[in-house]
């Protein structure tokens, strides 16, 4: 095991590119988009991608062996803002922890989706290192939030990608740096690029306990809120509607939200898949739906921090609907909050809890099929 990290500074961003790291087929160029928005672009053989270190450590875009994974948005780069909807074109958005509030919650306590998509980290990292996985480049920093009574802690996000690889590998740790414990929710927001006329695929009975749609209400009769209107109706008579993208059929504007429940295979691992058109690669993707990988929501137990809590999600470029029957064979719980154990330290705070972790890990393409095909 072994490790080598390099801090990087806002001043590292200019309009020329600047190659801040190169260790064989791994890379790491800074760059700056003309919003005035610091990028990061990491690559190995196979795989490119962009994090934005200071603006959340958002996953701006990702590109696995030429293909595009992330969605098609009006954000053709991410814009100079907090407000969650003004800049919502990235692939992935760490969300929390003290809400996550959604768009009808409104933002008089908390901005939507609190305060990690737009956190502003002090000390953003690059570096190389090898674990048992093999070699890899990772990006990451931390996070602090604090109010004088109530709350003080830290986020500390790694993305690792391995070399020769598309998968990538998310750590989140949460420091509890209070001496009472901390109760917290969080949301890995991953946005996939969804594919007219594919299938979306799903290890989960669609019965009333694993599948709940949320019906979209604009509060008036204009022709936009009557189409959303009459659409999520039907989602909720039938939410297998929704399996075949189809933009010539269905509605999705502004937004409409399906929870799954996912079910684990005897490993622990749930899985959505969309698959493409006739089993093959289609360029002319259209947005027109949202996969989303979240460990919060309405079902599920409460647990505690230290037991840990993995989910994945991917799309591939051919399963079939069948395959996927097998896997409904364990329950999976995604639970509502979490609590933090009370660290056992005097009454100050001048010392950090045993770091946690999270994990949510995007599965790469052959992993998933070798695992279908057993």
């Amino acid at each position: 095991m072994s490790f080598t990290r390099v801090s990087i500074r806002p001043d590292f961003f200019r309009d020329r590119p600047l190659e801040l790291l190169s260790s064989g087929e791994l890379r790491a160029t800074a760059f700056l988009y003309e919003t005035g928005i610091a990028g990061l672009r990491i690559e190995n053989s196979r795989s490119s991608m962009v994090v934005l270190p200071y603006m959340g450590m958002q996953v701006w875009f990702v590109d696995f062996d030429g293909r595009r994974l992330s969605q098609k948005s009006m954000f053709d780069m991410p814009q100079d803002t907090t407000k969650f909807g003004d800049n919502y074109g990235g692939f992935l958005y760490h969300c929390g922890l003290n809400n996550v509030n959604g768009p009808a919650d409104g933002e008089a306590d908390y901005p939507m989706h609190d305060v990690l998509p737009f956190a502003r980290y002090r000390d953003a990292y690059v570096g190389v290192g090898e674990n048992e996985r093999g070699r890899y480049l990772a990006v990451g920093g931390t996070f602090v939030y604090r109010n004088s009574q109530e709350l003080h802690w830290a986020y500390i996000p790694e993305l690792r990608l391995y070399e020769g690889s598309t998968a990538v590998e998310m750590v989140a740790t949460v420091e509890n740096r209070r001496t009472h414990p901390l109760e917290y929710v969080w949301l890995c927001h991953m946005n996939w690029l969804g594919v007219d006329g594919s299938d979306f695929v799903y290890s989960c009975p669609v019965d009333e306990d694993h599948v709940q749609v949320v019906p979209t209400e604009l509060g008036d009769d204009s022709p936009r809120a009557v189409a959303i209107r009459e659409y999520s109706n039907r989602l909720v008579a039938d939410p297998t509607i929704a399996d075949t993208l189809d933009s010539s059929t269905q509605v999705y504007d502004p937004e409409l939200c399906i929870n799954y429940r996912y079910v684990a295979d005897e490993k622990g691992w749930a899985r959505a898949m969309q698959v493409m058109p006739d089993g093959k690669p289609k360029p002319d993707y259209v947005h027109k739906h949202v996969l989303r990988a979240a460990v919060n929501g309405d079902w599920g137990q409460d647990v505690t921090i230290d037991e840990g809590l993995m989910l994945s999600a991917a799309a591939i470029n051919s399963a079939r609907r069948d395959v996927l029957e097998a896997l409904a064979q364990a329950r999976t719980a995604l639970p509502r909050r979490r609590t933090l154990p009370t660290p056992e330290l005097p009454a100050c705070e001048t010392a950090a809890v045993p770091a946690p972790k999270l994990t949510c890990s995007i599965a790469r393409t052959e992993q998933l099929t070798a695992a279908l095909a057993e």
